[in-house]
């Protein structure tokens, strides 16, 4: 269980917001409220929650539209976002919002305890993907410095070699002089 976790809870059911978010920091998360998709919106990128979890409806934007300009953001597409709805509960709706770029989607009559294992379960799945994010740019930082490494000692084998070889010409031009000197002097 990660307490330390910060969720963005955004709906515009004032009743919904302030029990999701008192239940959620009963369980020992901190947490941050959006009434608006573009407060939500404001406060992913101000606040950076662990996760956010986005209601489909809201009065000035679709939560789908919210969630599709998070994981566009290159800055912002790392967060991880579960819509939850009441009101779209279908497979289909589910569909929708996962194809939005969702990372989950929770029917909100769900049980609270079930609520609070999912919420563990998609923090695991985010801190396991940030880690695999960390630990990619680790090996990129790697093969960059390696490369750069490579091209260094390449550039200096290309420098002896054309060095070897001018001196290789040298020698070879100094032979024919003296062969030309040695044939050309009368005995």
């Amino acid at each position: 269980m990660n307490l330390t976790a910060k969720i963005l809870v955004v709906d515009d059911d004032p009743d919904v917001l302030t029990g999701l978010s008192f239940f959620l920091r009963s369980a020992g998360y901190t947490t941050v409220e959006a009434a608006t998709g573009q407060a939500g919106l404001d406060l992913v990128k101000t606040e950076s929650p662990d996760l956010v979890l986005l209601d489909v409806e809201l009065p000035d934007a679709s939560g789908l539209e919210i969630c599709r300009q998070i994981k566009l953001d290159p800055e912002l597409a790392h967060v991880f976002v579960v819509h939850i709805s009441g009101a779209y509960t279908s497979s289909q709706d589910q569909v929708q919002g996962l194809g939005a770029g969702a990372d989950g989607y929770i029917v909100k009559s769900i049980h609270p305890q079930e609520l609070l294992a999912r919420v563990e379960a998609f923090l695991r799945i985010a801190s396991t993907e940030r880690a695999l994010r960390q630990a990619q740019a680790g090996l990129e930082r790697r093969v960059a410095e390696r490369t750069e490494a490579l091209e260094k000692i390449n550039a200096s084998l290309l420098t002896e070699i054309f060095e070897r070889q001018r001196a290789e010409e040298a020698l070879q031009t100094s032979q024919e002089r003296l062969r030309f000197l040695l044939t050309a002097t009368p005995a």
